[in-house]
């Protein structure tokens, strides 16, 4: 939006001067969209400007405004934990951002909605966000920064009642930029989601305004294979409409990788693993590297070398063995091995701290 200044010269022409206008909360266009403008006219001769970049991993564009984001993973994953380190980002840049980087241009706030969390653990939610912005929560009031988030819990409204409650604060907050929702699927039917349940919530979506970004946190099927489909007819057409998928996997019981998948903007990226930190609360970047053993055989192998023709062994002796084998590596790498050799029923653990070698 432009005003034009009439600018007299020596000669006592008007010339028209363009300059920009800076945007302010009563210039922001509607959160959402009114009824009258959701037609979208194409012509001859008209100017749309890209999208700007909202949310980057590790220096790749994953969303831009207008856009839909994807972080998908099993329940109790840490779904969460990459929401807050994303609010925590655009609270504080300086903060620990699990490579995730936030910008905002315009609209100044961030939505987060947590659906099913008790008022306990989304209480514990906000304090980590404030936590990992460095502010210090014994303070009295909150400084001006932690305004830049509104954090609303929907776990005791039905579907139909979250949907409303979003349109009217994004109505009353037109300074939101930046929309998370986890879980997302809880907006449709809880019960069996057909659809119609689908398509609510899709519809509510293409009502906001083009200038926000949405992430929409959605569990995956339990079952085998890696890319473990979304689930519900939500969280399949989430994944086929959005910009890019975040696809988290635990390693251990504090591990996680992360994977960027169907990136239509940057390109999909390597996996990186963050490891729980007690000290800091929060999932840290790590130098953790599973090995990679592929095959039947060569996991055989590598359990007959560590049991030196034994049947059994104690977690001790066969620790010894394994950085002898592999110098170099971690703890959570002979964890990593021993989980992942007793999923496949290739050990088992008949009292605390034995090892017992079956089916090899």
């Amino acid at each position: 939006m432009t005003k034009v200044i009439q600018k007299e010269t020596q000669s006592k022409k008007n010339i028209s001067v363009t300059v920009p206008k800076q945007k302010t909360l009563f210039s922001l266009s509607p959160a959402i969209i009114p009824d009258n403008e959701k037609v979208i006219h194409n012509y001859w001769g008209k100017k749309v400007s890209n999208p700007n970049a909202i949310v980057y991993f590790k220096g790749t564009p994953i969303l831009f405004a207008g856009s839909k984001l994807v972080i998908k993973a099993l329940p109790k994953a840490g779904k969460t934990s990459i929401d807050e380190s994303i609010i925590a980002n655009y609270i504080n840049p300086e903060s620990a951002p699990m490579g995730f980087t936030t910008k905002l241009y315009g609209r100044t706030k961030i939505l987060f909605i947590d659906t099913e969390q008790s008022e306990y653990e989304s209480q514990r939610s906000y304090d980590r966000i404030m936590k990992r912005c460095g502010f210090d929560l014994s303070e009295p009031d909150p400084p001006e920064e932690a305004n830049k988030l509104i954090h609303r819990n929907f776990k005791r409204l039905l579907p139909e009642e979250m949907t409303i409650e979003i349109t009217d604060t994004l109505k009353k907050n037109p300074e939101i930029g930046l929309i998370i929702i986890d879980v997302v699927t809880d907006l449709a039917d809880d019960g069996v989601m057909e659809m119609k349940d689908a398509l609510k919530v899709l519809k509510l979506f293409n009502s906001i305004n083009e200038e926000i970004g949405i992430i929409c946190s959605i569990h995956v099927n339990e079952g085998e294979g890696l890319k473990k489909p979304s689930r519900g007819h939500l969280g399949r057409e989430l994944e086929r409409k959005c910009s890019a998928t975040v696809y988290l996997t635990k390693e251990d019981d504090d591990t996680i990788k992360i994977e960027i998948t169907a990136n239509r903007i940057g390109g999909n990226s390597e996996p990186i693993y963050y490891t729980w930190n007690d000290n800091l609360g929060m999932f840290v970047e790590s130098d953790y590297k599973p090995i990679n053993i592929d095959l039947k055989e060569k996991h055989i192998k590598e359990i007959q070398e560590l049991f030196v023709n034994k049947n059994e062994q104690s977690t001790k002796v066969l620790k010894a063995i394994f950085f002898k084998l592999h110098p170099g590596t971690s703890v959570k790498n002979f964890d990593y091995y021993i989980a992942q050799w007793k999923q496949m029923g290739l050990i088992e653990s008949p009292n605390r701290g034995i090892w017992r070698i079956k089916n090899v």
